[in-house]
């Protein structure tokens, strides 16, 4: 009778462990699904930040006619963010100085510059016939164009910079967890086998007595 305890107590231990431990690899694969997600995360993430990154490229030049609005500062960092906006208004890679004489020249009222604009030798532009104010106006107006695609780039990078920084304390937080998890889950499996060994040494001990 007692050994017939013994073996049920035994084989009723033996399912525990067994039914735990598939718990805790129903667990484990748990986390792992979890890291997993985390890692598709940050790489959508990633993703985003490339996308705005190649979006800031392509506003960052807008032509206007014969003249091309720069952006000084085409770098996606920290210290780009907080400084001031800084535009260069240059020519199509031409000589500045030619450029301004033919452009006095071709706009001038003397005779010389009545007959380069009838002849056609300068470059069309969209400055031909231009006041000075009307170019400054239209060159300022470009400026304003390009500044106002900067700020919107800056505000979509903080904000972007902000979620990947909420990404990954979320991620933060689940490796915390699976970690606790995983030390209550060897405590488990440790308790288990000590019960199992005693077991075992009490059918030896009871089988000796017998």
């Amino acid at each position: 009778m007692h050994q017939q305890q013994h073996q049920q107590q035994e084989e009723q231990q033996q399912q525990q462990q067994q039914q735990q431990q598939q718990q805790q690899q129903q667990q484990q694969q748990q986390q792992q699904q979890q890291q997993q997600q985390q890692q598709q995360q940050q790489q959508q993430q990633q993703q985003q930040q490339q996308q705005a990154h190649q979006q800031q490229q392509e506003h960052q030049q807008t032509e206007y006619g014969d003249l091309t609005i720069v952006n000084a500062s085409g770098d996606n960092d920290e210290k780009d963010l907080n400084n001031t906006k800084t535009n260069t208004i240059s020519g199509d890679g031409g000589d500045d100085d030619a450029r301004h004489e033919a452009f006095s020249a071709a706009n001038s009222t003397t005779p010389e510059g009545a007959r380069k604009r009838s002849s056609g030798t300068n470059s069309p532009s969209p400055f031909d016939g231009a006041t000075n104010d009307e170019a400054l106006a239209k060159a300022a107006e470009a400026v304003s164009i390009n500044s106002q695609l900067l700020d919107q780039y800056r505000t979509e990078t903080v904000a972007l910079r902000k979620r990947t920084l909420q990404t990954r304390g979320q991620a933060a937080q689940l490796l915390s967890a699976y970690v606790k998890v995983a030390v209550r889950l060897k405590e488990r499996e440790t308790a288990i086998a000590e019960l199992s060994k005693q077991l075992q040494q009490a059918n030896k001990d009871e089988q000796a007595c017998a």
